[in-house]
């Protein structure tokens, strides 16, 4: 959703005489939805993004009202709303000062608005432009897997905003839980990356598949790619410490016909971040690894990884080695025996034993160039199958 505080209240005015008393800097800030709180604990119930409108029914003095305040900043609220009545007769300057240092729109309505109807209509006008998005999240998904021409989802698209001559990143981002790789996580995931992407630039398209979150990031400069990467992985690593989080960055292009492609590089991307536990993966780092994602033939990619290294695997499964672990640190080491022998804390005639093994099962007297070549692309494709 691309709703502004700016926006939301733009008619509010008139409407229901709310008054902007602080926080005006903040106005930009994006909106996801509308709650009426009285508790000053209010801070467990909320997840960022959120209108908080109070009474102060449980209001005794302003040190409470300044928790309050305090608490929906701390949540991450996008603006506060305060009936002034019976409970809360003036706002203290103190909160107003609080507002404003701390950026959150603080407004005022009077006490015979009813706020019912005021958040009702909050409500529709967030779950309007979140029907938008959503109609538009589904046209673009429905471009990668079929096409623009079908339907006409490219003039559908335009008519939302969004052009065959914008500039579209592809991230896939997927969670790792105690549970493994299952994708409960989705629904929570799709909220940390949706809300930091937006707090750079509002036009986004997001879908789910294979259990992954799909972010499309919409004329983002390569620097506001790389910072919103890096705040989405900061803001689930603060509130959800055990997850594990993998981020695939597509190459960035315009034109719907190609987008397709540029889907598929950030699916295998993070596939490969995930083989290999790092967080952010970018397509346009990879070397060998782009040439190989780009081979759609998998049953190519496969007949050479077995040709190369499927008797050192069977071997291993044979006689529960790890031959093959050890044959990839041993190519990634230059084949020094000393190095290796170091790395992984076993004597240099061990290290000769385990290479002397690995010749006879590769059928080969020497490692040569381009036997060494083969091996390496052979792991290289073992990452990315």
């Amino acid at each position: 959703m691309s709703v502004t505080v700016r926006k939301l209240f733009s008619r509010a005015g008139k409407l229901y005489k709310a008054k902007l008393v602080a926080g005006a800097s903040g106005l930009d800030g994006l909106v996801e939805w509308v709650h009426l709180f009285e508790d000053k604990d209010v801070g467990n119930f909320l997840r960022g993004g959120e209108v908080i409108f109070t009474t102060g029914l449980m209001c005794r003095d302003d040190n409470w009202l300044m928790e309050f305040t305090k608490t929906l900043c701390t949540a991450g609220a996008s603006a506060f709303v305060i009936n002034i009545g019976p409970y809360i007769e003036e706002i203290p300057e103190k909160i107003i000062a609080y507002c404003n240092d701390r950026e959150l729109p603080l407004y005022t309505i009077p006490w015979e608005t009813h706020l019912v109807d005021m958040t009702r209509y909050f409500g529709n006008i967030i779950f309007e432009d979140f029907a938008e998005e959503l109609t538009a999240s589904q046209l673009f998904k429905d471009i990668i897997f079929e096409g623009p021409s079908a339907e006409n989802r490219e003039e559908k698209l335009k008519e939302y905003g969004y052009r065959d001559s914008d500039l579209y990143t592809i991230l896939s981002i997927g969670a790792r839980t105690e549970k493994g790789w299952d994708g409960a996580n989705v629904e929570m995931l799709t909220h940390y990356a949706e809300h930091e992407a937006r707090l750079i630039r509002d036009k986004i398209l997001s879908f789910t598949y294979d259990e992954r979150v799909i972010l499309v990031l919409v004329n983002f400069s390569e620097k506001e790619i790389s910072d919103c990467v890096d705040a989405i992985l900061r803001s689930v690593h603060y509130h959800e410490k055990d997850w594990f989080v993998t981020i695939g960055v597509g190459e960035s292009s315009s034109g719907f016909m190609s987008q397709h492609t540029h889907f598929m590089e950030s699916l295998k991307t993070e596939q490969l971040a995930r083989r290999r536990e790092e967080n952010i993966l970018y397509y346009n780092t990879l070397e060998i690894e782009r040439l190989l994602i780009g081979i759609e033939d998998k049953d190519l990619l496969r007949s050479f990884y077995n040709r190369t290294l499927g008797k050192v695997e069977m071997y291993d499964e044979m006689h529960h080695t790890d031959m093959l672990a050890f044959l990839e640190q041993y190519i990634n080491m230059d084949c020094s025996p000393g190095q290796v022998g170091k790395e992984l804390y076993i004597h240099r005639n061990t290290v000769n034993n385990h290479v002397k093994k690995i010749k006879e099962l590769l059928g080969t007297e020497e490692l040569s160039v381009s036997e060494k070549n083969r091996i390496y692309i052979a792991f290289k494709i073992k990452e990315i199958l």
